[in-house]
């Protein structure tokens, strides 16, 4: 009985430092996998970032750019609504130099319908 009984102390320690062999060995290689995903993940989630700061930039480069080319079409036009002013203006200062005034009364001119239309377009 003895022998039986020694035995099967000595099986049963070997079965419990082999089973903790093995259950070490795969949380070594579970945390090893583990490790691994980590690193892969964070590289591909560094790139994902990445790629979206460059669409970002690329997309505020685009608006800068359409907001730089209004802001020269509104100078652009501003700077022709200018010259037609002050050729409008030109023009109905001869008129008015050239109105001959009436027996009694000032001379006093009104403008005429094309300058009126044509100050009215440019907004003056």
């Amino acid at each position: 009985m003895q022998t039986l009984a020694a035995s099967l102390i000595v099986y049963g320690g070997a079965a419990a430092i082999a089973g903790g062999a093995v259950w070490g060995w795969s949380a070594h290689k579970f945390n090893q996998g583990y490790a691994v995903g980590e690193a892969h993940e964070r590289a591909d989630w560094q790139d994902r970032m990445r790629l979206a700061r460059i669409a970002q930039e690329a997309e505020a480069k685009t608006r800068q750019a359409d907001i730089d080319a209004a802001a020269k079409d509104y100078i652009d036009q501003q700077d022709t609504d200018a010259v037609k002013i002050t050729a409008l203006e030109d023009e109905l200062a001869k008129e008015r130099a050239n109105a001959k005034p009436s027996e009694g009364q000032p001379a006093c001119v009104s403008t005429p319908r094309g300058v009126s239309t044509q100050l009215n377009t440019i907004g003056r």
